[in-house]
């Protein structure tokens, strides 16, 4: 494991960054759920224990990659980055996302992967990297039928996965048109 991509910029920077994600991205593509994300992101913030490889699970990874894309997101648009360094930046958190979590690494997909996946398109399409935006659109597509995101769900799952489920299926079919 690259012990660079484990690392957050320092809380304020963060705290901004992430700001600038739910002002200028979130509103047009809720991907997603923010006070659940909120509650994950802040919960990293408190641990006061060493920092060490063996206590990060599949999930933590999956979560540090969500969080430096969305970060990556915030950094495209903020007004805290000078603009000369903005586009540097934001593709140094986008590198640490990916060196995370990778596609082709990935052996089972979850939502959260799917979730990932289309904060990384969105973090594309606003790069020269158009092949690659369209490339993990494809990955995202396949991940979301093989989840059923395209079928309705059974009243018998819970209002907030429901909606989820929906919105990012939206948000994908946004995207590919």
């Amino acid at each position: 494991m690259d012990m660079d991509a484990l690392l957050l910029p320092e809380k304020k920077l963060a705290d901004s960054l992430l700001a600038d994600y739910w002002h200028y991205s979130h509103v047009t593509f809720p991907v997603l759920h923010r006070p659940t994300f909120m509650k994950k992101y802040h919960s990293l913030w408190k641990s006061t224990e060493s920092f060490a490889l063996s206590k990060y699970t599949g999930n933590d990874m999956l979560l540090l990659a969500t969080i430096n894309i969305a970060l990556a997101i915030g950094c495209q648009r903020s007004e805290h980055c000078p603009a000369n360094s903005r586009k540097r930046d934001a593709e140094s958190l986008y590198r640490r996302s990916v060196r995370l979590i990778s596609a082709e690494t990935l052996d089972s997909y979850s939502f959260e992967v799917m979730q990932l996946l289309l904060l990384r398109i969105i973090y594309l399409q606003y790069t020269s990297f158009a092949s690659r935006c369209w490339s993990t659109l494809g990955i995202a597509q396949r991940v979301a039928y093989g989840l059923g995101l395209h079928k309705d769900v059974p009243e018998s799952m819970g209002q907030l996965e429901r909606e989820m489920r929906r919105r990012v299926w939206h948000v994908l079919v946004i995207m590919d048109r």
